[in-house]
């Protein structure tokens, strides 16, 4: 697999071309041609999933990093697309937070994820790897999701927020530390306490939305009610001492508060 996640995290200009013409020799020319990417388009392109493989496979002989946009967001659209060896998926037509988290799920291997383990396939390294190393291809694996709807608009902010959930809190919560040890050091410093409460809040903010995908993931697998936090935000809002926001709001006014507060906070990790 290529290191295109890797580039487009790093804020790497990369450029690419949508592959329309379920053609292996016209998806090999553009991966000569110099593109970092290439998209095998199965929503409005001639090719289906029966097609799939020989397009991977042409552009694999290339520079080029083989991206798939399936028909769908569904779990085996995003499954198969990723066992034959596509290095990312551009998912489209999601229009909630909550379909994004769902599909986002599908790209990753469990712990981070949902996608089922068949490490023989092509996407899996065809038997190389051992399952205590499938967390190598989570970090590999590129996932895009489309806003392509008002409702994904009204949702973006969530939207993008969803990746940090699943894959970076241990990221995150080790930025929390190396804030508290800053503070430490500097006792007398209010501006580093009061940055170092805000991330630990955040810190625990995350971790907690990964422990809820997680139980939601299992709920979902084996039946039952599960068990969770209703009032999450609310309580790691409480940490960074702010809660005077809270006089005369009712229960669902203080999540938003919390949330949005917490939201807005997430620039100190940049």
């Amino acid at each position: 697999m290529t290191d295109i996640r890797a580039r487009a995290l790093a804020g790497e200009t990369l450029l690419g071309a949508f592959l329309d013409l379920n053609s292996p020799l016209s998806a090999e020319i553009c991966g000569r041609g110099g593109y970092d990417w290439l998209i095998i388009d199965l929503e409005h392109g001639a090719a289906t999933e029966a097609d799939l493989l020989p397009l991977l496979l042409a552009v694999g002989v290339t520079p080029a990093a083989a991206l798939v946009r399936p028909q769908s967001g569904e779990r085996l659209r995003i499954g198969r697309a990723l066992d034959l060896g596509a290095a990312g998926v551009m998912v489209p037509r999601l229009d909630t937070a909550a379909q994004v988290r769902e599909a986002v799920g599908y790209l990753r291997y469990p712990p981070a994820g949902t996608r089922g383990v068949a490490l023989r396939t092509r996407g899996a390294g065809m038997g190389s790897r051992g399952h205590g190393q499938v967390g190598e291809v989570n970090e590999l694996t590129l996932g895009i999701i489309q806003i392509e709807s008002a409702s994904a608009v009204a949702e973006v902010d969530h939207i993008a927020a969803i990746e940090i959930h699943r894959v970076s809190t241990d990221a995150i919560v080790m930025k929390a530390a190396e804030a508290k040890d800053e503070a430490t050091a500097h006792p007398d410093d209010r501006d580093r306490a009061r940055r170092a409460d805000i991330l630990a809040a955040q810190a625990k903010y995350f971790a907690s939305n990964a422990a809820w995908d997680a139980a939601d993931r299992a709920v979902q697998a084996f039946g039952g009610r599960g068990w969770s936090t209703l009032y999450r935000p609310g309580r790691h809002l409480m940490d960074v001492r702010v809660c005077r926001i809270y006089e005369g709001t009712d229960e669902i006014l203080k999540l938003k508060i919390a949330a949005s507060v917490l939201g807005k906070e997430y620039e100190a990790f940049k």
